[in-house]
Order: C-alpha cells, then sequence, then structure tokens
C-alpha cells in the first residue's frame, strides 16, 4: 500500500487539522485499515481504542472508506468487535516472518 512512513492529515467534523504518521495498512476479509501514530502531543480523539498500556506510542486505527463524492476517507472504528478483529490480523502479521508481510497490490 502507498503511502506508508509518510505524514497524513485528517480533517475532523469541526473542521480541525490533525497529523499523523501512517505507519501501516492492513487488510481483513477485503477492508483496508490504517494504522496511524499521532505526531501531536495534545491530540485527543473521540474515543479511546485500547492497546497495550505499556507502549510508547499510541497508535490508532482507522478503516479506509468512501464518501458519497467517491473520495477514499477514513473512518473511526467504534465496533470493538470489528477493532479485535484488526488487532488479531495485525498480530499474526507480525508474527510471520518479514518476507511473507509485504501487503499484495
Amino acid at each position: 500500500m502507498d503511502g506508508i512512513g509518510e505524514e497524513v492529515v485528517l480533517v475532523d467534523e469541526e473542521g480541525g487539522e490533525h497529523r499523523f504518521l501512517f505507519a501501516d495498512a492492513v487488510d481483513v476479509k477485503g477492508v483496508w485499515y490504517a494504522v496511524l501514530i499521532p505526531l501531536e502531543e495534545a491530540w485527543q480523539g473521540e474515543g479511546e481504542q485500547k492497546g497495550d498500556a505499556e507502549a510508547e506510542e499510541t497508535a490508532l486505527i482507522f478503516r479506509f472508506d468512501t464518501d458519497a463524492e467517491g473520495s477514499e476517507v477514513l473512518v473511526w472504528i467504534d465496533d470493538d468487535q470489528e477493532l479485535q478483529r484488526v488487532m488479531e490480523a495485525l498480530n499474526q502479521r507480525e508474527a510471520r516472518p518479514a518476507d511473507d508481510r509485504t501487503p499484495e497490490t
């Protein structure tokens, strides 16, 4: 997937801009998800996605989707089961040898 390692800017519903590092992407049953790391210390999300409490970096997971105009957008995941499936896919991928981790394009 293109863009991994690049900075992205997301615009929230109030028009505020938030900078992130596009750290990773994962395909879960045909749906793509982005793993983003906030580049702003004061960033506060709409909700919290729980992960490893001892992790030094906070990673947020968004689902790739398409808006009414056909533009690609990132959508916050509110469903705990959906988030769990993505976390499991990321963990399984990390357990594979490095040669097998490259997503197919």
